[in-house]
């Protein structure tokens, strides 16, 4: 099955304003949905549109030429997109909240959760029980109203507790998920626990759902961020390992690649890390500058390293939901930028491409 490297999301943000304190914002307004009874009678109900139940007819594909979408019998298909917490309602809530989205036209909905349980004194391959539950149930309800539904099942906002045992405490988890082989396995297991359990409502794992169109590997993080600015320094360290080694398949050593560089300011490293096996991968506001000469070579080849560094990763994590676990979705990678579009987006989305071909 093929599967799709980027994909646009429209998030659609509803906004409740306390009484006494009004919402003064010029781009948005005040907005309490009233109940609804979804009478046969009512002015607009776009239910219709949507299936009886999602992936009535199979999971969702690429059409022929990979630029659009298609339904399991291979008629074209289009999606009217929006971020949700259904997942948090109550289940009265969650059915309501799926029919009013139908009736909308809405037919996808992208759940951004974050499955691992974060909080102090859990251990790193706890998953947040509670929140699996509601994305069950929501899977169940937009089923039922012939909505689909992509996951994207970690967002790496926040610090790691210290029961998590990573290197350096309780450390910004942003940019680890790419480096730690801690992190990566508990990925594994978070989203093995996540996709291949059965779930209890549908009676289907998520991996054979097709009312789940569309995997996401993770939310909003890169090597090309500047987020990656404040690496910690274990990791920044696992990170020039990598790249030392890269550059030793490349020219045949570090002197070797220092050499190839050129005359001229090349950067700070001390000559004894050289001789040591390790030159440091350089920060991302380098790759955004306009050095010129030796350094401008330096950063070229630290800019085609973490690209296909960051490659590799989307593509191991591919071929692991798609022939370890067995997930039949759409896979992509994420849905973000770079410290600068101009320079670097078009390695970033080189990156997400690994997931065309899984």
């Amino acid at each position: 099955m093929k599967s799709i490297a980027t994909i646009w999301v429209l998030v659609l943000l509803v906004s409740i304003a306390n009484a006494e304190t009004p919402l003064v914002d010029f781009n948005s307004w005040a907005f309490q949905q009233p109940a609804d009874d979804f009478s046969d009678d009512a002015l607009l109900d776009l239910r219709h549109l949507n299936e009886a139940q999602s992936g009535q007819s199979g999971f969702v594909r690429l059409s022929d030429d990979g630029n659009s979408f298609a339904r399991g019998d291979g008629t074209p298909l289009r999606f009217w997109i929006v971020g949700t917490d259904g997942h948090r309602f109550q289940p009265a809530d969650m059915e309501v909240h799926a029919r009013w989205l139908a009736k909308l036209g809405v037919n996808m909905t992208r759940l951004h959760v974050t499955v691992c349980d974060n909080k102090e004194g859990a251990e790193i391959t706890d998953l947040n029980e509670d929140l699996v539950d509601g994305v069950f149930r929501f899977i169940k309800a937009a089923k039922d109203n012939g909505i689909y539904v992509l996951i994207s099942p970690f967002y790496a906002h926040f610090d790691a507790p210290e029961s998590w045992q990573l290197p350096g405490g309780k450390v910004d988890m942003e940019g680890l998920l790419f480096i730690d082989p801690k992190v990566q396995q508990a990925y594994r297991h978070w989203t093995r626990q996540l996709y291949t359990q059965t779930n209890p409502y549908t009676g289907l794992a998520i991996k054979d759902d097709p009312t789940v169109a569309v995997l996401q590997i993770h939310n909003e993080d890169s090597l090309f961020f500047w987020t990656a600015q404040r690496l910690p320094d274990y990791h920044r360290a696992l990170l020039s390992d990598q790249f030392s080694a890269w550059l030793t398949k490349k020219y045949g050593s570090l002197m070797e690649a220092w050499d190839s560089w050129g005359d001229g300011f090349k950067g700070n490293d001390p000559l004894d890390d050289l001789a040591n096996g390790r030159l440091a991968c350089l920060r991302i506001y380098e790759l955004t500058t306009d050095a010129k000469g030796a350094y401008e070579r330096r950063i070229n080849d630290t800019a085609q390293f973490l690209a296909e560094y960051q490659r590799e990763f989307y593509a191991s994590m591919g071929d692991y939901l798609r022939r370890d676990l067995g997930c039949k979705q759409l896979l992509n990678a994420t849905n973000w930028r770079t410290a600068n579009d101009t320079k670097l987006k078009a390695l970033e989305r080189y990156s997400y491409h690994a997931l065309v071909i899984r």
